[in-house]
């Protein structure tokens, strides 16, 4: 039996999101292979969770919320055998353009396309990822794409 690995996707949107509370689909796109990857923080983290799963042993068990995140139980929504790649991503919010440029591995990559492949409309990903300035001023993100298909950018 292979050890777990976890890792929750998002029910709903969060509260700081201008769609706070409706549904993300993100079950379904992953299912239909909408949604090949997540972004999140600590890059080193899941560098590691990567290195764990190519050598064996372990699992990545998707999860999401049964109500509300960190106050409720997860349900797994997958387990994925196969080892994830991760890629170093930077993103520069420019309030001025209401734009994001996102950088994977030092590459520039259209934001609507990496918004689409996480699920994601261009509106609600730079909402998802800069919502507490957005129209205020300009915010960077570092951070992994973590991905569950064997695509890379």
């Amino acid at each position: 039996m292979r050890k777990k690995i976890c890792i929750t996707l998002s029910r709903v949107f969060p509260k700081t999101h201008n769609r706070a509370g409706e549904p993300t689909g993100f079950s379904d796109k992953l299912a239909s292979g909408k949604k090949i990857h997540t972004i999140r923080r600590n890059y080193d983290l899941w560098r590691l969770n990567a290195e764990k799963m190519q050598r064996g042993g372990y699992a990545l068990s998707i999860r999401q919320w049964i109500d509300k995140p960190y106050r409720s139980k997860q349900r797994e929504i997958h387990v994925q055998n196969e080892p994830i790649r991760v890629q170093k991503v930077y993103m520069h919010y420019d309030s001025t353009k209401d734009s994001v440029d996102v950088s994977v591995e030092h590459t520039l990559v259209d934001a609507e396309y990496i918004a689409k492949n996480d699920g994601l409309t261009l509106e609600d990903f730079k909402d998802w990822f800069f919502s507490n300035v957005r129209h205020k001023e300009d915010a960077d993100f570092n951070g992994v794409v973590i991905h569950f298909r064997p695509f890379s950018y």
